[in-house]
Protein backbone atom coordinates (compact mmCIF):
# COMPACT_ATOMS: atom_id res chain seq x y z
CA UNK A 1 0.00 0.00 0.00
CA UNK A 2 2.80 2.42 0.92
CA UNK A 3 4.61 1.68 -2.34
CA UNK A 4 1.48 2.47 -4.36
CA UNK A 5 0.94 5.77 -2.57
CA UNK A 6 4.58 6.73 -3.05
CA UNK A 7 4.43 5.94 -6.77
CA UNK A 8 1.25 8.00 -7.09
CA UNK A 9 2.90 10.96 -5.36
CA UNK A 10 5.94 10.88 -7.63
CA UNK A 11 3.70 10.54 -10.69
CA UNK A 12 1.61 13.56 -9.73
CA UNK A 13 4.76 15.61 -9.11
CA UNK A 14 5.39 15.48 -12.87
CA UNK A 15 4.15 18.81 -14.33
CA UNK A 16 2.84 17.00 -17.40
CA UNK A 17 0.64 14.78 -15.24
CA UNK A 18 -0.94 17.80 -13.56
CA UNK A 19 -1.80 19.27 -16.95
CA UNK A 20 -3.28 16.01 -18.18
CA UNK A 21 -5.43 15.59 -15.07
CA UNK A 22 -6.72 19.15 -14.71
CA UNK A 23 -6.38 20.34 -18.30
CA UNK A 24 -6.23 23.97 -19.39
CA UNK A 25 -9.88 24.83 -18.99
CA UNK A 26 -11.11 28.40 -19.40
CA UNK A 27 -14.53 29.90 -18.72
CA UNK A 28 -14.49 31.62 -22.14
CA UNK A 29 -15.69 29.47 -25.06
CA UNK A 30 -13.59 29.17 -28.22
CA UNK A 31 -10.42 30.30 -26.39
CA UNK A 32 -7.56 27.78 -26.32
CA UNK A 33 -4.61 28.60 -24.07
CA UNK A 34 -1.45 26.99 -25.48
CA UNK A 35 2.14 28.07 -25.91
CA UNK A 36 1.45 29.23 -29.44
CA UNK A 37 -1.74 31.18 -28.67
CA UNK A 38 -0.20 32.85 -25.62
CA UNK A 39 2.89 33.95 -27.57
CA UNK A 40 0.50 35.28 -30.23
CA UNK A 41 -0.61 37.98 -27.80
CA UNK A 42 1.64 41.03 -28.39
CA UNK A 43 2.15 41.92 -24.70
CA UNK A 44 3.24 38.37 -23.84
CA UNK A 45 5.54 38.22 -26.86
CA UNK A 46 7.11 41.56 -25.89
CA UNK A 47 7.67 40.53 -22.25
CA UNK A 48 9.16 37.12 -23.09
CA UNK A 49 11.28 38.60 -25.88
CA UNK A 50 12.56 41.44 -23.68
CA UNK A 51 13.76 39.20 -20.85
CA UNK A 52 15.11 36.47 -23.15
CA UNK A 53 17.04 38.88 -25.37
CA UNK A 54 18.54 40.62 -22.35
CA UNK A 55 19.82 37.33 -20.92
CA UNK A 56 21.06 36.31 -24.39
CA UNK A 57 23.20 39.41 -24.95
CA UNK A 58 24.85 39.17 -21.51
CA UNK A 59 27.71 36.68 -21.57
CA UNK A 60 28.43 34.49 -18.53
CA UNK A 61 32.15 33.82 -18.13
CA UNK A 62 34.12 31.40 -15.94
CA UNK A 63 36.37 33.21 -13.47
CA UNK A 64 39.26 31.91 -11.39
CA UNK A 65 39.75 33.29 -7.90
CA UNK A 66 43.09 34.91 -7.06
CA UNK A 67 43.89 35.09 -3.35
CA UNK A 68 40.83 36.18 -1.39
CA UNK A 69 39.53 39.18 -3.32
CA UNK A 70 40.93 39.03 -6.85
CA UNK A 71 39.81 37.13 -9.93
CA UNK A 72 40.68 36.70 -13.58
CA UNK A 73 38.85 35.47 -16.63
CA UNK A 74 39.73 31.82 -17.28
CA UNK A 75 39.70 31.50 -21.07
CA UNK A 76 41.22 28.01 -20.86
CA UNK A 77 38.35 26.62 -18.83
CA UNK A 78 36.51 23.75 -20.53
CA UNK A 79 33.20 25.64 -20.31
CA UNK A 80 34.46 28.85 -21.89
CA UNK A 81 33.79 27.90 -25.57
CA UNK A 82 30.25 26.77 -24.70
CA UNK A 83 29.46 30.02 -22.89
CA UNK A 84 31.19 32.49 -25.21
CA UNK A 85 30.96 30.94 -28.69
CA UNK A 86 28.75 27.94 -29.51
CA UNK A 87 26.64 25.81 -27.20
CA UNK A 88 26.50 23.01 -29.78
CA UNK A 89 27.36 22.38 -33.38
CA UNK A 90 24.31 24.22 -34.72
CA UNK A 91 23.35 26.59 -31.86
CA UNK A 92 25.29 29.68 -30.82
CA UNK A 93 25.77 30.50 -27.15
CA UNK A 94 23.51 33.57 -27.33
CA UNK A 95 20.69 31.69 -29.09
CA UNK A 96 21.00 28.93 -26.49
CA UNK A 97 20.39 31.40 -23.66
CA UNK A 98 17.63 33.12 -25.66
CA UNK A 99 15.59 29.96 -26.23
CA UNK A 100 16.19 28.45 -22.80
CA UNK A 101 15.02 31.61 -21.03
CA UNK A 102 11.91 31.85 -23.23
CA UNK A 103 10.99 28.23 -22.48
CA UNK A 104 11.43 28.82 -18.75
CA UNK A 105 9.20 31.90 -18.88
CA UNK A 106 6.37 30.14 -20.72
CA UNK A 107 6.55 26.60 -19.30
CA UNK A 108 8.13 27.28 -15.93
CA UNK A 109 10.97 24.86 -16.79
CA UNK A 110 13.75 24.70 -19.38
CA UNK A 111 16.11 21.75 -19.79
CA UNK A 112 19.43 21.30 -21.60
CA UNK A 113 21.40 18.08 -21.90
CA UNK A 114 25.12 18.48 -21.08
CA UNK A 115 26.85 16.00 -23.35
CA UNK A 116 30.39 15.15 -22.24
CA UNK A 117 33.44 13.52 -23.76
CA UNK A 118 35.30 10.50 -22.42
CA UNK A 119 37.14 12.71 -19.91
CA UNK A 120 33.90 14.06 -18.47
CA UNK A 121 34.38 17.53 -19.94
CA UNK A 122 31.29 19.23 -21.42
CA UNK A 123 31.27 19.21 -25.22
CA UNK A 124 27.84 20.58 -26.14
CA UNK A 125 24.56 21.75 -24.65
CA UNK A 126 21.38 20.37 -26.26
CA UNK A 127 17.98 21.95 -25.54
CA UNK A 128 15.23 19.50 -24.54
CA UNK A 129 11.50 20.00 -25.09
CA UNK A 130 9.99 20.91 -21.69
CA UNK A 131 6.63 19.43 -22.75
CA UNK A 132 8.18 15.95 -22.87
CA UNK A 133 10.86 16.30 -20.18
CA UNK A 134 10.64 16.06 -16.41
CA UNK A 135 12.50 14.97 -13.31
CA UNK A 136 11.47 11.55 -11.97
CA UNK A 137 11.82 11.83 -8.20
CA UNK A 138 11.33 8.08 -7.71
CA UNK A 139 14.38 7.11 -9.78
CA UNK A 140 16.34 10.36 -9.39
CA UNK A 141 16.89 10.92 -13.13
CA UNK A 142 15.56 13.22 -15.80
CA UNK A 143 13.39 11.65 -18.51
CA UNK A 144 12.99 13.22 -21.92
CA UNK A 145 11.65 12.20 -25.30
CA UNK A 146 14.16 12.81 -28.09
CA UNK A 147 13.96 11.90 -31.73
CA UNK A 148 16.55 9.68 -33.40
CA UNK A 149 16.01 8.79 -37.06
CA UNK A 150 12.60 10.51 -36.80
CA UNK A 151 11.53 8.05 -34.12
CA UNK A 152 10.66 9.08 -30.55
CA UNK A 153 12.93 7.62 -27.92
CA UNK A 154 12.78 8.19 -24.14
CA UNK A 155 16.20 8.75 -22.58
CA UNK A 156 17.27 8.88 -18.95
CA UNK A 157 19.78 11.58 -18.00
CA UNK A 158 21.60 11.96 -14.69
CA UNK A 159 20.88 15.23 -12.84
CA UNK A 160 24.51 16.36 -13.07
CA UNK A 161 24.15 16.34 -16.86
CA UNK A 162 21.04 18.51 -17.08
CA UNK A 163 20.94 22.31 -16.90
CA UNK A 164 17.51 23.03 -15.42
CA UNK A 165 16.34 26.67 -15.49
CA UNK A 166 13.09 26.96 -13.53
CA UNK A 167 10.73 29.62 -12.28
CA UNK A 168 8.50 29.64 -9.23
CA UNK A 169 7.71 26.14 -7.95
CA UNK A 170 6.50 24.23 -4.95
CA UNK A 171 8.84 21.28 -4.47
CA UNK A 172 12.28 22.82 -4.98
CA UNK A 173 12.76 20.92 -8.24
CA UNK A 174 10.03 21.66 -10.78
CA UNK A 175 8.66 25.06 -11.73
CA UNK A 176 4.94 25.64 -12.01
CA UNK A 177 3.56 25.41 -15.59
CA UNK A 178 2.84 29.07 -16.26
CA UNK A 179 0.40 28.52 -19.13
CA UNK A 180 -1.76 26.17 -17.02
CA UNK A 181 -1.80 28.14 -13.77
CA UNK A 182 -2.49 31.51 -15.41
CA UNK A 183 -4.91 30.14 -18.01
CA UNK A 184 -7.84 32.29 -16.84
CA UNK A 185 -5.88 35.55 -16.87
CA UNK A 186 -4.31 34.76 -20.23
CA UNK A 187 -7.63 33.65 -21.74
CA UNK A 188 -9.11 37.03 -20.85
CA UNK A 189 -6.32 38.72 -22.80
CA UNK A 190 -6.79 36.41 -25.76
CA UNK A 191 -10.56 37.00 -25.73
CA UNK A 192 -10.01 40.76 -25.76
CA UNK A 193 -7.76 40.47 -28.79
CA UNK A 194 -10.16 38.17 -30.65
CA UNK A 195 -13.12 40.48 -29.94
CA UNK A 196 -11.22 43.42 -31.41
CA UNK A 197 -10.35 41.37 -34.50
CA UNK A 198 -13.96 40.33 -35.04
CA UNK A 199 -15.18 43.92 -34.57
CA UNK A 200 -12.92 45.18 -37.35
CA UNK A 201 -13.39 42.07 -39.49
CA UNK A 202 -17.11 42.70 -39.85
CA UNK A 203 -17.07 46.16 -41.40
CA UNK A 204 -20.89 46.34 -41.50
CA UNK A 205 -20.87 46.66 -37.70
CA UNK A 206 -22.59 43.63 -36.13
CA UNK A 207 -24.76 45.83 -33.92
CA UNK A 208 -26.51 47.56 -36.83
CA UNK A 209 -30.33 47.50 -36.90
CA UNK A 210 -32.75 47.05 -39.84
CA UNK A 211 -35.86 49.19 -39.26
CA UNK A 212 -39.27 49.03 -41.01
CA UNK A 213 -42.56 50.81 -40.42
CA UNK A 214 -44.47 47.68 -41.42
CA UNK A 215 -45.10 44.45 -39.58
CA UNK A 216 -42.43 41.86 -40.21
CA UNK A 217 -43.70 38.50 -41.32
CA UNK A 218 -43.80 35.80 -38.72
CA UNK A 219 -42.32 33.28 -41.11
CA UNK A 220 -38.92 32.37 -39.68
CA UNK A 221 -37.60 31.16 -43.03
CA UNK A 222 -38.37 34.51 -44.69
CA UNK A 223 -36.61 36.38 -41.88
CA UNK A 224 -33.56 34.17 -42.24
CA UNK A 225 -33.51 34.68 -45.99
CA UNK A 226 -33.72 38.45 -45.52
CA UNK A 227 -30.87 38.40 -43.02
CA UNK A 228 -28.69 36.19 -45.22
CA UNK A 229 -29.26 38.27 -48.33
CA UNK A 230 -28.31 41.52 -46.57
CA UNK A 231 -25.23 39.94 -44.97
CA UNK A 232 -24.17 38.36 -48.25
CA UNK A 233 -24.36 41.65 -50.13
CA UNK A 234 -23.00 44.12 -47.61
CA UNK A 235 -21.00 42.42 -44.83
CA UNK A 236 -17.23 41.89 -44.97
CA UNK A 237 -14.12 43.95 -45.60
CA UNK A 238 -14.31 43.59 -49.38
CA UNK A 239 -17.80 45.18 -49.40
CA UNK A 240 -16.96 48.10 -47.11
CA UNK A 241 -18.46 51.39 -48.39
CA UNK A 242 -20.79 49.65 -50.85
CA UNK A 243 -24.11 51.39 -51.58
CA UNK A 244 -26.98 49.69 -49.73
CA UNK A 245 -30.35 49.30 -51.46
CA UNK A 246 -33.32 48.20 -49.34
CA UNK A 247 -36.95 47.57 -50.35
CA UNK A 248 -40.31 47.53 -48.62
CA UNK A 249 -39.62 50.55 -46.42
CA UNK A 250 -36.58 48.93 -44.78
CA UNK A 251 -33.82 51.20 -43.47
CA UNK A 252 -30.46 50.43 -41.91
CA UNK A 253 -29.49 52.20 -38.68
CA UNK A 254 -25.94 51.52 -37.54
CA UNK A 255 -24.99 51.59 -33.88
CA UNK A 256 -21.76 53.52 -34.02
CA UNK A 257 -18.63 53.02 -31.94
CA UNK A 258 -15.80 55.46 -31.73
CA UNK A 259 -12.27 54.28 -32.41
CA UNK A 260 -11.33 54.11 -28.73
CA UNK A 261 -14.28 51.87 -27.88
CA UNK A 262 -13.72 49.53 -30.82
CA UNK A 263 -10.01 49.10 -30.04
CA UNK A 264 -10.60 48.69 -26.28
CA UNK A 265 -7.68 51.04 -25.60
CA UNK A 266 -8.20 51.33 -21.85
CA UNK A 267 -8.68 47.59 -21.47
CA UNK A 268 -5.55 46.94 -23.50
CA UNK A 269 -3.48 49.27 -21.32
CA UNK A 270 -4.75 47.59 -18.16
CA UNK A 271 -4.07 44.21 -19.72
CA UNK A 272 -0.54 45.32 -20.58
CA UNK A 273 0.14 46.02 -16.92
CA UNK A 274 -1.29 42.61 -15.98
CA UNK A 275 1.06 40.83 -18.39
CA UNK A 276 4.00 42.87 -17.04
CA UNK A 277 3.14 41.73 -13.49
CA UNK A 278 2.98 38.09 -14.59
CA UNK A 279 6.54 38.22 -15.92
CA UNK A 280 7.97 40.33 -13.09
CA UNK A 281 8.15 43.57 -15.07
CA UNK A 282 5.68 45.58 -13.01
CA UNK A 283 8.07 48.52 -12.70
CA UNK A 284 9.19 48.35 -16.34
CA UNK A 285 5.88 48.51 -18.24
CA UNK A 286 7.29 51.34 -20.34
CA UNK A 287 9.68 48.83 -21.95
CA UNK A 288 6.73 46.88 -23.38
CA UNK A 289 4.93 49.80 -25.03
CA UNK A 290 5.98 53.31 -25.95
CA UNK A 291 2.51 54.62 -24.98
CA UNK A 292 3.30 54.04 -21.30
CA UNK A 293 5.42 56.88 -19.96
CA UNK A 294 8.44 56.19 -17.78
CA UNK A 295 8.54 57.74 -14.31
CA UNK A 296 12.33 57.62 -14.08
CA UNK A 297 14.41 60.77 -14.16
CA UNK A 298 17.37 59.24 -16.00
CA UNK A 299 18.38 56.37 -18.24
CA UNK A 300 20.57 54.97 -15.48
CA UNK A 301 17.68 54.76 -12.98
CA UNK A 302 15.51 52.92 -15.51
CA UNK A 303 18.37 50.52 -16.28
CA UNK A 304 18.85 49.72 -12.59
CA UNK A 305 15.14 48.99 -12.16
CA UNK A 306 15.16 46.65 -15.15
CA UNK A 307 18.31 44.92 -13.89
CA UNK A 308 16.58 44.29 -10.58
CA UNK A 309 13.60 42.82 -12.46
CA UNK A 310 15.62 40.22 -14.37
CA UNK A 311 18.29 39.54 -11.74
CA UNK A 312 16.40 36.43 -10.61
CA UNK A 313 16.90 34.81 -13.99
CA UNK A 314 20.58 35.75 -14.05
CA UNK A 315 21.03 34.11 -10.63
CA UNK A 316 19.24 30.97 -11.85
CA UNK A 317 21.59 30.75 -14.82
CA UNK A 318 24.72 31.35 -12.73
CA UNK A 319 23.74 28.70 -10.18
CA UNK A 320 22.99 26.04 -12.77
CA UNK A 321 26.01 26.75 -14.97
CA UNK A 322 28.39 26.73 -12.00
CA UNK A 323 26.92 23.47 -10.72
CA UNK A 324 26.89 21.61 -14.05
CA UNK A 325 29.92 22.98 -15.94
CA UNK A 326 32.54 23.27 -13.21
CA UNK A 327 34.50 20.22 -12.09
CA UNK A 328 33.91 18.71 -8.66
CA UNK A 329 37.40 19.78 -7.59
CA UNK A 330 36.75 23.37 -8.64
CA UNK A 331 33.48 23.42 -6.71
CA UNK A 332 34.98 21.82 -3.60
CA UNK A 333 37.91 24.25 -3.54
CA UNK A 334 35.70 27.20 -4.53
CA UNK A 335 38.41 28.14 -7.02
CA UNK A 336 36.10 28.99 -9.94
CA UNK A 337 32.65 30.43 -10.52
CA UNK A 338 30.54 31.57 -13.48
CA UNK A 339 29.03 35.05 -13.50
CA UNK A 340 27.31 37.54 -15.81
CA UNK A 341 28.66 41.03 -16.32
CA UNK A 342 25.67 42.98 -14.99
CA UNK A 343 27.32 46.34 -15.55
CA UNK A 344 26.70 45.93 -19.28
CA UNK A 345 23.00 46.60 -18.59
CA UNK A 346 23.55 49.91 -16.83
CA UNK A 347 23.25 52.66 -19.42
CA UNK A 348 24.25 56.29 -18.94
CA UNK A 349 25.05 59.24 -21.15
CA UNK A 350 28.63 59.57 -22.38
CA UNK A 351 29.56 62.53 -20.18
CA UNK A 352 28.53 60.77 -16.95
CA UNK A 353 30.22 57.58 -18.10
CA UNK A 354 33.54 59.30 -18.77
CA UNK A 355 33.38 61.24 -15.50
CA UNK A 356 32.76 58.02 -13.57
CA UNK A 357 35.76 56.34 -15.23
CA UNK A 358 38.00 59.38 -14.64
CA UNK A 359 37.02 59.39 -10.96
CA UNK A 360 38.00 55.74 -10.64
CA UNK A 361 41.27 56.37 -12.43
CA UNK A 362 42.18 59.35 -10.26
CA UNK A 363 41.48 57.38 -7.07
CA UNK A 364 43.62 54.37 -7.93
CA UNK A 365 40.84 51.95 -8.82
CA UNK A 366 41.89 51.86 -12.49
CA UNK A 367 45.01 52.72 -14.39
CA UNK A 368 44.84 54.71 -17.62
CA UNK A 369 44.93 51.64 -19.89
CA UNK A 370 42.11 49.97 -17.94
CA UNK A 371 40.06 53.15 -18.14
CA UNK A 372 40.62 53.38 -21.90
CA UNK A 373 39.61 49.74 -22.31
CA UNK A 374 36.19 50.51 -20.80
CA UNK A 375 35.72 52.99 -23.64
CA UNK A 376 36.97 50.61 -26.35
CA UNK A 377 40.20 52.59 -26.74
CA UNK A 378 43.63 51.04 -27.29
CA UNK A 379 46.33 51.19 -24.55
CA UNK A 380 48.86 53.99 -24.49
CA UNK A 381 52.25 53.17 -26.11
CA UNK A 382 55.38 52.26 -24.16
CA UNK A 383 53.39 51.12 -21.10
CA UNK A 384 52.58 54.74 -20.23
CA UNK A 385 49.09 53.81 -19.08
CA UNK A 386 50.01 51.08 -16.57
CA UNK A 387 50.69 53.40 -13.62
CA UNK A 388 48.12 53.80 -10.84
CA UNK A 389 47.57 57.25 -9.34
CA UNK A 390 46.14 58.50 -6.05
CA UNK A 391 45.48 62.03 -4.75
CA UNK A 392 48.69 63.37 -3.15
CA UNK A 393 46.83 64.73 -0.12
CA UNK A 394 45.74 61.31 1.18
CA UNK A 395 47.28 59.94 4.40
CA UNK A 396 46.76 56.64 6.25
CA UNK A 397 43.78 56.48 8.59
CA UNK A 398 44.68 57.52 12.14
CA UNK A 399 47.52 59.81 11.03
CA UNK A 400 45.44 62.78 9.90
CA UNK A 401 47.20 65.25 12.24
CA UNK A 402 50.72 63.80 11.95
CA UNK A 403 53.69 65.59 10.44
CA UNK A 404 54.03 64.54 6.76
CA UNK A 405 57.73 63.81 7.38
CA UNK A 406 56.87 61.28 10.12
CA UNK A 407 54.16 59.30 8.29
CA UNK A 408 55.12 55.67 8.00
CA UNK A 409 54.67 54.61 4.37
CA UNK A 410 54.39 50.96 5.42
CA UNK A 411 51.01 51.75 6.97
CA UNK A 412 49.75 53.25 3.75
CA UNK A 413 47.95 50.98 1.31
CA UNK A 414 49.85 52.68 -1.54
CA UNK A 415 53.28 51.23 -2.46
CA UNK A 416 56.24 53.42 -1.48
CA UNK A 417 57.42 53.82 -5.05
CA UNK A 418 53.97 54.95 -6.17
CA UNK A 419 53.68 57.37 -3.25
CA UNK A 420 57.01 58.91 -4.21
CA UNK A 421 55.76 59.36 -7.76
CA UNK A 422 52.62 61.01 -6.46
CA UNK A 423 54.64 63.35 -4.23
CA UNK A 424 56.83 64.28 -7.18
CA UNK A 425 53.80 65.14 -9.32
CA UNK A 426 51.89 66.94 -6.55
CA UNK A 427 50.76 70.44 -7.35
CA UNK A 428 50.07 69.79 -11.04
CA UNK A 429 46.43 70.82 -11.02
CA UNK A 430 43.85 70.78 -13.79
CA UNK A 431 44.83 67.34 -15.09
CA UNK A 432 41.47 65.76 -14.36
CA UNK A 433 39.65 68.18 -16.60
CA UNK A 434 42.31 67.75 -19.31
CA UNK A 435 42.06 63.98 -19.11
CA UNK A 436 38.27 64.14 -19.34
CA UNK A 437 38.49 66.29 -22.48
CA UNK A 438 41.04 63.98 -24.12
CA UNK A 439 39.07 60.82 -23.39
CA UNK A 440 35.83 62.41 -24.55
CA UNK A 441 37.38 63.53 -27.84
CA UNK A 442 38.97 60.14 -28.54
CA UNK A 443 35.73 58.34 -27.63
CA UNK A 444 33.68 60.41 -30.01
CA UNK A 445 36.13 59.61 -32.80
CA UNK A 446 36.65 55.88 -32.23
CA UNK A 447 33.80 54.49 -30.16
CA UNK A 448 30.77 53.18 -32.09
CA UNK A 449 27.28 54.13 -30.95
CA UNK A 450 25.95 52.02 -28.09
Amino acid sequence: MWTQLRNLYYALSNPRAATLLSGISTPIPDISVTRETVLGYPAVWAAVNLISQTVAKLKPYPYKRIDDTGRKLDRRHQAYPLLANKASRYVSASNFRLDMTALALIHGNAYAWVRRNSLGEPEELVILDPRSSYFDQMTGVYRSTVYTDQQPNTVQILPENVIHIRGLGGDGINGYPVVSILADALSNSLALQKTSVYSFGNSMHPSGVIETPNTITKNVDELNQLHESIEKKYAGLSKAGKLMLLQGGLSYKPVTFNAEEMQFLQSREFDLRTIALIFGLGGCVHKLASSVNSSYGSIEAASLEFLDAIDFWLCQWETELSDKLLTERQKDNDSHYIEFNREALIRMDMLNKVNAIVTQRNNGLLNTDEARALLNLSPLPDELGETYYLPANLVPMGQENADPQTIDPDQDSTPLELQQQLDATAGQGGKEDDLTKVVMSETQETTPDE
